[in-house]
């Protein structure tokens, strides 16, 4: 050891351990002969903390090559940090210039280069992927119709594979190829392993036969036109039966004066020449029978050489057929039970205009009519008028019948009387509703017409008519018809309203007198809530509480908006909004609970006590009908 300063020396020659204690050891050049060098020695237990070496560059950010402890792997990058820092380092990865790169894979077959953002490998000149023993080559990824392979040498859309499809000039490829530009093909073209196509024909006259030629369009219509127009001589061009498919017949002789019947491909045959008054009549399924006409009661027909006569009978007693009258003379018809003289108008209107069909002789029976209309001014006594499509339509008279009217419009300028009989509505078999309405009027401010309904008035000091208004009561499930209740009664005593249908009533839901004005608050109206109406018009719950909740309008609720109605007098079946225990005819008040009926008097000091009802024989059913009094505790 020779020294030249107080801290420096020329060599050093150390036989045994050498410690430094310092943090800092520092050299212009330091050669060292070892083949290894081991950074971390001493480490035990699970590894922590980053190693490696830092070069210091002065102003500029530190270079390292470091194991990244925390990341496993090996990173070549710049830093902050310096030979002083420990832990895990603050790392940006930086460019690492090499010749080659080789992998071995570890632990799998394959070795990966992956990165969290864009890839791309650039070379300046010639790059080649799988040049050496490489068995296949795949670019992309698979279940996915988003990511797209693009191999390009002049714009993205050179080639590019998307969703199992090649596009040549799009990247958008609807086909499993799809070229956008001239396609030229110095091989051959062929389809699902035929033939080869090698080449285009321009002249359709010189082509071989063979089947490895396409025809241009322009060859195509070249040879149409030049054979366009040109006559067939069916003698000479066409030999032996012309099938059908080909546009002939594909018979040699048909019969003369017989029907032709098709045969579908086969060959068309002829029935024989049909007799007088003969038709062909089809079955729907085979060859067409060849029949007659058969004449039904009050019919004759007569067949002739190329004509049918069809004609009516005259009437008698075994003839139940037409009757044929001449037109502006009377007539009498006779039937089972006697006579009948009518006139009858000139035929071209065919309708009788007088006469009369009595009980005596058409003793409850009907007139049926199926054509156009029944028109009369005078009076049909009995029987059913039965309308199979028009209208029936007697002016100004009347309609008197003990039958039944059927089918159809029944217009009448005049009254429409049932004799002794009710007026049903429907049947069993019409899924509508029936009503009874005054006609809407049309125009501009037209006053609507008034629907009266009277009770028969009598005589003297005779009760009058009362009107009654009745209703079906449910008695169970089943097929059985309800029975009637009635609902309301007008007389000349007054009103009478019937609610012997309460024990039916749904929960949550009413009957009686229902409001729908004023508007629903913050306070959500429900079915079976209790409310009551404000000073600026708004329903809001009823509150035992408060007076302002409690003194006012009150009414329950039937729905979720005023529209659905408010009961302020009736009958409700309670069921959400109910407190206490019900009791058959014990009163109901207004709740301590918000928009609730409580059958349990409100007894705190400040409540507001008013009777809203009472309990039904019904259970949770009951008489709504606010007392006008109430009481503070």
């Amino acid at each position: 050891m020779r020294e030249y300063g107080g801290n420096s020396f020329s060599s050093l020659t150390v036989t045994g351990d050498l410690t430094v204690s310092g943090n800092t050891t520092t050299s212009t050049n330091t050669t060292i002969t070892d083949k290894l060098i081991e950074l971390a020695n001493g480490t035990t237990g699970t590894p922590s903390g980053d190693s490696g070496i830092v070069i210091e560059r002065g102003d500029s950010a530190n270079a390292a090559f470091v194991w990244d402890e925390s990341g496993d792997t090996w990173v070549a990058a710049t830093t902050s940090a310096t030979g002083a820092s420990t832990g895990d380092l603050s790392l940006t990865p930086t460019d690492l210039n090499i010749s080659d790169l080789a992998f071995t894979p570890d632990g799998i077959t394959t070795s990966h280069i992956t990165t969290a953002g864009s890839l791309k490998i650039r070379a300046t000149d010639n790059m080649h992927i799988g040049d050496d023993g490489a068995d296949s080559i795949r670019l992309g990824r698979t279940n996915t119709a988003l990511a797209k392979v693009h191999i390009r040498s002049g714009a993205d859309t050179d080639l590019v594979v998307s969703n199992s499809k090649v596009g040549i000039g799009t990247d958008a490829p609807a086909h499993t190829l799809d070229v956008v530009g001239d396609v030229d093909i110095s091989g051959g073209l062929s389809f699902d392993a035929g033939t080869a196509v090698t080449s285009i024909d321009t002249d359709l006259s010189s082509v071989s036969g063979s089947d490895d030629t396409l025809a241009s369009a322009k060859a195509v219509k070249a040879y149409v036109d030049s054979v366009a127009g040109a006559a067939v001589d069916l003698t000479s061009d066409v030999t032996g039966t012309l099938p059908v498919g080909n546009g002939g017949t594909g018979a040699s002789t048909l019969t003369d004066g017989g029907v032709l019947l098709g045969s579908g491909t086969g060959a068309i045959t002829a029935s024989a020449v049909l007799a007088n008054g003969e038709l062909l009549i089809g079955d729907n399924s085979g060859d067409p029978t060849v029949a007659t006409l058969s004449a039904g009661d009050g019919i004759d027909i007569t067949n002739g050489a190329g004509s049918i006569t069809i004609a009516a009978e005259e009437s008698s007693a075994s003839n139940k057929g037409a009757v044929i009258v001449a037109g502006g003379t009377d007539c009498t018809v006779t039937y089972s039970s006697g006579t009948a003289t009518v006139a009858v108008d000139d035929l071209a209107a065919s309708k009788i205009t007088s006469g009369t069909m009595a009980d005596a002789r058409i003793s409850q029976s009907s007139v049926t009519q199926h054509q156009g209309s029944i028109v009369g001014v005078g009076a049909l006594n009995s029987g059913s008028i039965t309308s199979g499509f028009g209208n029936i339509d007697v002016g100004s008279s009347t309609i008197d019948t003990t039958g039944a009217v059927g089918t159809g419009n029944l217009t009448a300028a005049g009254d429409i009387i049932a004799t002794g009989g009710d007026l049903t509505l429907g049947t069993s078999a019409d899924s509508a509703d029936a009503s009874i309405k005054a006609a809407d009027e049309s125009g501009t401010d037209t006053a609507g017409k008034k629907l009266a309904i009277q009770g028969g008035l009598g005589t003297g000091s005779g009760a009058s008519g009362a009107v009654e208004i009745s209703v079906g009561v449910p008695a169970g499930s089943g097929s059985s018809v309800q029975s009637a209740a009635l609902a309301v009664k007008v007389e000349a005593a007054g009103t009478s309203t019937f609610y012997g249908g309460t024990a039916n009533l749904a929960n949550d839901s009413g009957v009686g007198e229902i409001v729908t004005f004023g508007t629903e608050g913050s306070d959500s109206l429900a079915a079976g809530r209790l409310m009551v109406l404000n000073a600026s018009g708004v329903w809001v719950y009823a509150d035992a509480d408060a007076e302002a909740t409690t003194i006012n309008l009150l009414a329950i609720a039937l729905g979720t908006a005023v529209s659905d109605g408010l009961l302020v007098r009736g009958y409700f079946k309670l069921n959400t909004y109910i407190e206490g225990s019900f009791a058959k005819g014990a009163p109901c008040f207004v709740s301590e609970s918000p928009g609730e009926v409580d059958f349990t008097k409100p007894s705190a000091a400040g409540d507001f006590v008013r009777i809203l009802g009472h309990g039904t024989d019904t259970t949770n059913v009951i008489m709504f009908n606010p007392s006008g009094n109430w009481i503070e505790l």
